[in-house]
């Protein structure tokens, strides 16, 4: 519950009492449970608008906005605060939205005809080997629109899938969160300890899924909007380890339950390369590339109510300070 107050003093003493937080975090679970279940009651469609209702009305008014306000005055440092937190409206309605459609996630696997619910696709052909099992493939992509359709890649593509699971608690609204993720067909492996099982799947000919876009504290500061992130390398290192190819995946959202699912790649380091961190890192570096040009398109659908950009940057541009470009400088992967 403390993550829902603004006030950072009351979330600070909420949390200093273990009672407290275990009381906060059951009420939270209870919450999103019984959420779901209205959800579950509704016809796609409709849950989908819910939780965008929902959600849009809520969320600008938690402490994660402004962590999103944040992201995109670094991301685009030329827009006004109006527009900003109209931007910032819609992320919160597409974050709703995608909450509402977990109960019905079945749906997922379903091609869409020229309306009406599921995914349509926009592959090029050099990458249908890829998505049909025939070419091993670490598959990268951000949390844009509902990232969550990619894991139905079982029942879409007939391939045998496994995805990264971050658990959101430890609690009933966890459980159901991958109840609702399993039914897509993808296998789910913990976030933590997966480096080995991941590298065994693809050792066994299978490709793998990773929502690679969180800035990550211990990751590689690559360049991302004219800044730097902390990066993770582990899709590049996976798919140097395997001699997978490395394909970065795009969801987009055309309406409720309705998505179409987009990628670029091969991504391969350019030849003369030092050492495998160097191709790592020039193949993250061609990958936040692809995610910049995406948000650029369509801002509404980047859910970014974690922290993105060093907090000093952040600070500085709220004060009216200069926007210094800082990061490593990496050789351009097309």
């Amino acid at each position: 519950m403390s993550h829902l107050i603004s006030n950072k003093r009351f979330r600070h003493w909420l949390n200093r009492s273990r009672w407290i937080r275990q009381l906060s975090n059951s009420i939270e679970n209870v919450a999103l449970v019984a959420f779901w279940a209205i959800c579950a009651r509704l016809s796609p469609v409709r849950a989908s608008g819910f939780g965008a209702a929902i959600v849009g009305a809520l969320g600008p008014w938690t402490p994660k906005q402004e962590k999103i306000d944040g992201n995109l005055l670094v991301a685009f440092p030329e827009w006004s605060e109006k527009e900003r937190r109209r931007v910032a409206r819609a992320i919160w309605r597409n974050m709703g939205a995608s909450a509402g459609e977990y109960p019905h996630v079945g749906a997922f696997g379903v091609r869409a005809g020229p309306t009406g619910i599921g995914i349509v696709t926009e592959i090029p052909p050099h990458l249908e080997p890829n998505f049909s099992g025939e070419r091993l493939t670490v598959f990268a992509t951000g949390h844009l629109a509902n990232w969550e359709v990619l894991a139905a890649a079982p029942r879409f593509w007939g391939v045998d899938l496994a995805v990264v699971y971050a658990p959101i608690s430890d609690g009933i609204a966890d459980h159901r969160l991958r109840a609702y993720r399993e039914l897509m067909g993808s296998r789910l492996l913990p976030r933590d300890g997966s480096a080995k099982t991941l590298l065994r799947h693809l050792h066994s000919g299978r490709p793998i899924g990773i929502v690679a876009d969180h800035r990550v504290d211990d990751g590689e500061a690559l360049p991302f909007f004219d800044s730097t992130k902390g990066t993770t390398l582990s899709p590049a290192r996976l798919a140097l380890k395997t001699g997978a190819d490395l394909v970065a995946v795009r969801v987009e959202r055309l309406g409720p339950m309705r998505f179409k699912i987009s990628a670029v790649g091969p991504l391969r380091p350019p030849p003369g390369l030092a050492d495998d961190a160097a191709r790592a890192r020039a193949m993250m570096t061609a990958f936040n590339r692809h995610l910049e040009r995406w948000i650029r398109e369509r801002p509404e659908e980047w859910v970014c109510g974690k922290r993105a950009f060093d907090k000093r940057l952040v600070k500085s541009l709220r004060q009216g300070g200069e926007r210094v470009a800082t990061g490593p400088e990496v050789a351009n992967v097309p």
